[in-house]
């Protein structure tokens, strides 16, 4: 008996599977390149903005001041976030003069960060007495984060038409600014201050009269 062995192949309707199949697993993969990539640039730019702050705070330690704009881009390790956009650099004045008492000589600083809660900002929080910010335009290359008065203002991420920056260009849009800043406390704890800075705990003193006997209690915390 002679047995006959066929080599079989695919069928154009088994072929056309397959290709659909790898057209399909093509696309998905191709979506999720865009997504990976925004994710990995906020994290390479997140890492940027904590190097510069490592960097200030070095500084800080050794002259015990903080870099001036001018000195910024000379001490971190670059300027510009994973977009190719500059950073923002926000410091405290007082803090980067040591005749105005440097980091460690200092009690209180000009900078307070409001962080609005909704585009019209009329609900907020306010931290204050921050030594310096450093802002990220992110993705759409647009800083969107103020500074007047040495108030800056900040937005919940997904914010939409917020474009309160009008150095770089006009546009509102989305609020997507990266930020991060450090307390004037948060500064000296990490440069190594002597004693921790002097606070009044009491939030508010008895009334006074005029021509009669006042006496109240003051509550401190820290100082030297």
């Amino acid at each position: 008996m002679i047995k006959t062995i066929k080599n079989a192949g695919f069928s154009l309707i088994e072929l056309s599977i397959v290709l659909v199949i790898m057209g399909i697993l093509i696309s998905f993969g191709t979506g999720m390149i865009a997504p990976l990539t925004k994710r990995v640039k906020y994290t390479e730019t997140r890492e940027v903005v904590n190097a510069a702050v490592e960097s200030i705070i070095s500084l800080a330690s050794a002259n015990n001041r903080i870099p001036t704009t001018s000195e910024f881009p000379n001490i971190v390790r670059t300027t510009r976030d994973a977009w190719a956009k500059d950073l923002y650099y926000i410091p405290d004045v007082n803090l980067d003069d040591l005749n105005a008492g440097g980091v460690c000589g200092r009690k209180t600083t000009g900078i307070t960060v409001r962080i609005c809660t909704n585009a019209l900002c009329t609900s907020y929080n306010d931290i204050s007495n921050v030594a310096f910010v450093i802002v990220s335009g992110s993705e759409n290359y647009n800083i969107q984060t103020n500074n007047v008065s040495g108030r800056v203002t900040v937005y919940e991420t997904g914010t939409i038409n917020i474009d309160n920056y009008t150095t770089d260009m006009n546009r509102p849009e989305t609020y997507d600014d990266l930020i991060k800043w450090i307390t004037l406390d948060e500064l000296r704890v990490k440069t190594g201050c002597q004693g921790s800075q002097l606070k009044i705990i009491n939030n508010e003193l008895p009334y006074g009269f005029q021509n009669s006997q006042y006496i109240a209690t003051v509550f401190a915390d820290g100082g030297v």
